[in-house]
């Protein structure tokens, strides 16, 4: 196609990457696809306006159609309808409003599937969900037709009988179930290339007609319709594929935030990605913060992990910058509003592992090479063993076919082109499910040839939990575990449950108050600081040489802890290693 400059293809996230010049437009893109026997997954959107005059549908639709991501717009003067068809993963339907609007143009209604969900999920399901209604055809009338085979095996029914079941039967499964392979056999031979479909289709399809040929000239003969049920196997091997797609693609789904929904400081909800900057919206403990945005009012701990890996909660407050996806710990924020959508730092993550998902190894086309030439060379052979069969030994014309067919069948490229991209994007989104967020796929390649790998220890190679491995004075954990009780940091977790696991009796605060480095808590008539040395620092408490040394010797994360403004002495915090993480 004249403008388009590169593309590649995906196999196993079915998704084309078009480079294309600005004189292409993106519905030219669609009907070039389609010319081909493809389609692009694309969404609709109705918008309703309040009036719609002649003149203004060629606006509307020139406008909409220089939008980024807008295959096709039509106009319905009748209902003031502006119909729109978009690529959901370059654009929604509150850009397209926006551009009316900014147009001028009232918005009285819109009716879209973008507040579905996931985009590549739902393309992901339809594939599933259509394998599976074939499969429910395909799977009893196989049976059935086994069922039959077996009775007329017995002599329980005689040939005519199992021919005229065999007809029924393998028909629906021939042409209903099979359906996908014959669609794609069409569209491989209709652009000069074969596949897997091709393969299936042609074995199926000349065992079936053979067995209706022989079955025309005498309904007591061989006929070989059970050779469809080979239809129901590859079925049940693609519908294991696509599952596997799906359960692949989960672990980025779950990073998607698009869906939730903001608590506004009015008290109303609101989703996400209908957010706009400077909007405010309130979090409260033990929530996920849902945008990208600026602490305007409160404070709290922030867990990051999930982005920076970093497994210490953050103290956030006025001015800080959190990021969506994080986890307040504890506290109340208020947070103003920088990024949402398609523009935050999570949907940015989102569309890099995509991109890597989509990268292209070398191997791959080595392999695409490999298994475009391997179907042709199967349907060379299979014809050489049909021609062999007849012409050389001088077997039946039936025996013959089914040789042919065996081959075609058996020797069905499946997984040849699949594995690499499929094996590529397993990996990539197991590895985001366990924190590793991999930019290039070649990077995966390359694995095996690395003798060393630097890590951030922290939230990498461990769980982010903690334990007291060292304790410095008799009172210590007592008074710890006192001034830590009711808080939801990690160290203060790992202090109260080592006392508890002691047996130590300790009081709860009437009052804490976070500081630089740490905490400064009120039991009763005393005043606890528990922290780490910018505490001492800012306390201006003197450490012993002999305490100094011995906290400096420790390996692990050293917290102090000041009864009534003086040293009790310190603790040695460890984080757990991962599993396989040592």
């Amino acid at each position: 196609m004249k403008g388009v400059i590169w593309v590649d293809v995906n196999a196993a996230t079915n998704e084309a990457h078009i480079l294309a010049g600005s004189e292409v437009s993106y519905g030219e893109l669609l009907k070039a696809v389609q010319s081909a026997g493809y389609d692009i997954y694309r969404e609709e959107a109705v918008i309703v306006l309040p009036r719609l005059e002649a003149d203004e549908s060629s606006l509307i639709t020139t406008a909409l159609l220089k939008s980024k991501g807008v295959f096709n717009v039509m106009i319905n003067l009748g209902s003031n309808h502006v119909i729109v068809a978009y690529n959901p993963l370059e654009t929604n339907v509150h850009e397209l409003v926006n551009e009316l609007t900014r147009m001028g143009f009232k918005i009285v209604d819109v009716l879209s599937g973008d507040d579905v969900g996931d985009i590549d999920e739902k393309a992901m399901t339809r594939d599933v969900n259509d394998i599976r209604t074939r499969l429910y055809i395909a799977i009893p009338l196989t049976i059935s037709l086994f069922a039959a085979m077996l009775l007329n095996y017995l002599g329980i029914i005689d040939a005519a009988i199992f021919n005229v079941i065999g007809l029924f039967l393998a028909t629906p499964i021939q042409f209903f179930s099979g359906w996908r392979f014959i669609r794609g056999a069409a569209l491989a031979l209709r652009n000069k290339s074969a596949n897997m479909d091709v393969l299936v289709t042609l074995g199926s399809m000349s065992a079936y007609v053979l067995s209706l040929a022989l079955l025309l000239q005498s309904i007591n003969g061989d006929t070989f319709f059970d050779a469809s049920s080979v239809i129901t196997f590859v079925l049940i091997g693609k519908y294991i594929e696509a599952k596997m797609r799906r359960l692949a693609h989960s672990s980025l789904t779950q990073l998607n935030q698009s869906s939730m929904r903001a608590r506004l400081i009015d008290g109303s909800e609101a989703r996400v990605d209908e957010l706009l900057p400077g909007t405010k919206v309130i979090v409260r403990s033990g929530e996920t913060i849902p945008v990208d945005g600026i602490v305007d009012q409160g404070n709290g701990l922030v867990n990051e992990s999930l982005m920076s890996g970093e497994s210490m909660p953050i103290n956030k407050g006025p001015g800080d910058v959190v990021i969506g996806g994080s986890i307040l710990l504890s506290g109340y924020l208020v947070v103003r509003v920088t990024r949402t959508g398609k523009y935050s730092l999570m949907s940015q993550v989102i569309q890099s592992v995509r991109r890597a998902q989509a990268s292209r190894l070398p191997i791959q086309s080595l392999i695409d090479k490999v298994s475009g030439v391997f179907s042709w060379v199967i349907i060379s052979i299979a014809i050489a063993a049909l021609l062999t069969w007849k012409i050389v030994i001088g077997a039946p014309l039936s025996t013959s076919v089914i040789y042919m067919a065996s081959v075609l069948v058996i020797a069905c490229p499946c997984a040849l082109g699949l594995a690499t991209p499929l094996s590529v994007m397993i990996a990539i989104n197991r590895a985001a499910s366990l924190g590793i967020l991999v930019r290039n796929a070649e990077a995966m390649e390359k694995m095996p040839r690395v003798k060393i790998m630097a890590l951030d220890k922290t939230g990498t190679l461990t769980t982010g939990k903690f334990s007291i491995s060292k304790i410095h004075g008799n009172e210590t954990l007592r008074w710890a575990a006192s001034a830590e009780a009711g808080s939801n940091h990690p160290i203060a977790l790992a202090i109260v449950d080592e006392a508890r696991r002691r047996g130590i009796n300790f009081e709860l605060p009437s009052s804490i108050d976070a500081v630089d480095g740490g905490i400064i808590a009120h039991i009763g008539s005393n005043v606890v600081a528990v922290g780490n040395k910018k505490v001492i620092d800012g306390m201006g408490i003197k450490i012993d040489s002999s305490i100094q040394r011995e906290a400096d010797a420790c390996i692990g994360t050293v917290i102090y802890v000041i009864l009534n403004g003086e040293l009790l002495g310190f603790m040695e915090v460890e984080g757990h290693h991962k599993a396989g993480g040592d």
